[in-house]
């Protein structure tokens, strides 16, 4: 019985995963390289010398302990309706603003010792990789972050949320690490200053706007041409789902690229001005 419910709890919750393993890493390795002497110090003496990096996956691990961590399912995602000025953060429709918040809330608490604190860093490096995977900023419950748009990806049936959160990532074949150095090769200093600006809401909205595009609009299935209403409907087969390759990357490559560095960076701001 407990395996039965462990399975169904991954399958419910798949849309909450973002970035996957390598994408979160990368997140972490990048944050390294711009935490200040004292930030990396406490987060090591928190972490119990573990990296950024290593931590960074932690936060969907614990999917396989329902008994204790249930309660933070609706922690990866939120939503925030495309006619909206603010997410509408509730239970059903996700906490994660509010989530990161309140963990980098207890991260700064004078009161609290390093062992309470060990698990609302490690929730921090997750949750914030998991802002800047736009899926996870998502205007509408219906097709549950692009979860439900199923789609082939150079001959491969795949929905389009796992397409973004490890798919094109995957596809370039490189180790965290060499894709951390691979990302920063084009970091300039105006890039640099444009990505640290604006806080927490603004780093959402990025994500929520990346979504307009991120839907293959009109693309061709092995049997015609298919829209949104058709690939991300309750039944799908691969003769109505889109044929992403090549194209798509293109159009959407350096989208991924820019937020993952995006995302390294501002964990980076955020532990700067927390870990004191």
């Amino acid at each position: 019985m407990r395996v039965l419910v462990l399975l169904l709890a991954m399958l419910v919750n798949q849309q909450l995963f973002a970035w996957g393993a390598t994408g979160h890493r990368i997140v972490g390795e990048i944050a390294e390289d711009f935490l200040t002497t004292r930030a990396a110090l406490r987060a090591h003496q928190i972490l119990n010398g573990q990296s950024l990096a290593r931590v960074s996956n932690w936060a969907d691990e614990i999917r396989s302990d329902p008994d204790n961590y249930s309660h933070t399912y609706n922690w990866h995602y939120t939503t925030w309706p495309h006619d909206h000025d603010h997410p509408m953060e509730t239970h059903d429709r996700g906490l994660l603003l509010t989530a990161i918040q309140d963990q980098l809330s207890i991260i700064a608490n004078p009161e609290l010792n390093d062992e309470q604190k060990h698990e609302a860093l490690k929730f921090v490096v997750h949750l914030v990789g998991d802002l800047h995977q736009p899926f996870h900023v998502g205007s509408s419950l219906t097709d549950r972050g692009a979860n439900a748009c199923r789609v082939v990806y150079f001959g491969e049936r795949i929905n389009l949320h796992q397409l973004w959160d490890s798919g094109m990532v995957d596809f370039t074949r490189l180790s965290f690490t060499e894709y951390k150095n691979f990302l920063l090769q084009d970091l300039t200093r105006e890039l640099f200053q444009r990505t640290i600006s604006g806080n927490l809401y603004d780093w959402a909205r990025e994500s929520r706007d990346l979504t307009f595009n991120a839907y293959p609009a009109e693309v061709d299935g092995t049997t015609g041409t298919f829209g949104q209403e058709s690939y991300c409907s309750p039944v799908v087969t691969n003769e109505t789902s889109p044929q992403l390759g090549y194209q798509y990357n293109f159009q959407h490559m350096d989208t991924v690229n820019r937020r993952l560095l995006e995302g390294g960076i501002r964990l980076a701001v955020l532990l700067n001005a927390v870990l004191q």
